[in-house]
């Protein structure tokens, strides 16, 4: 099996995509639009169907550990991210909550409009109970994409449990390191929030076709979505 596949589930609703108006991906975890596994997911389901892609990134108040410093941080990373993607022609859907709860259930009505949703396998935090959550409200497909590391997590514990202790772990990254390393993200490298670079010439013509796709019918705001249940 290919690592592009190993690192993909199926993590609720049905098998295969279905109809509707566009690829759902919701970032959570691996918030940026360069070399990222669950984007390339993304962005292979749009080309396949023919279909756009958006971008979902959300912010709510009540997450663990809430702080200014927390909340400021994110809130510049979805600032660079929407600059990098209106630079590409990507669909980029930000939402801030500004009262609690604001935002209860919308991911799930964006779910309602989407052939299949793609999303961030992040194995703690937050992250499992969302994507759980979703999957009791969509029927829509939903993919969880690991781009935790260079190495697969599922290549780390294949054929047996997962490893405890360094000694037992080391060993299992050194042999699927080389293959791994051969198979990076491709993704956008417009966006780097720790240089500010701008997009290269090449990324932008490897996303050419599906940066149009995306582009087509959207609106950049996420306000113009109807918010009936």
């Amino acid at each position: 099996m290919r690592y592009t596949e190993v690192r993909a589930r199926h993590a609720g609703g049905g098998r295969s995509r279905r109809a509707g108006d566009y690829v759902l991906y919701w970032m959570q975890a691996y918030r940026r639009l360069e070399r990222n596994h669950a984007l390339d997911c993304a962005l292979r389901h749009a080309e396949e169907s023919a279909k756009p892609l958006v971008i979902y990134e959300g912010l709510r108040l009540d997450y663990p550990w809430a702080s200014t410093r927390l909340h400021r941080f994110v809130l510049e990373g979805m600032r660079d991210t929407r600059a990098a993607a209106a630079r590409l022609g990507l669909a980029y859907w930000p939402f801030v909550e500004t009262e609690p709860g604001e935002g209860r259930g919308l991911v799930a009505r964006l779910a309602a409009r989407a052939v299949v949703v793609v999303t961030d396998d992040f194995p703690c935090f937050v992250v499992p109970g969302h994507i759980e959550g979703l999957a009791r409200r969509t029927d829509a497909p939903i993919i969880a994409v690991d781009d935790n590391g260079v190495v697969p997590l599922a290549r780390l514990h294949e054929g047996s449990s997962a490893v405890g202790a360094a000694a037992h772990l080391r060993p299992r990254i050194h042999r699927e390191f080389a293959e791994a390393w051969e198979q990076p993200a491709r993704g956008s490298t417009a966006s780097s929030r720790r240089r500010g670079n701008s997009a290269p010439a090449r990324s932008r013509e490897w996303l050419g076709p599906r940066a149009r796709r995306s582009r087509r019918r959207f609106p950049r705001r996420i306000s113009t979505i109807s918010t009936g249940c």
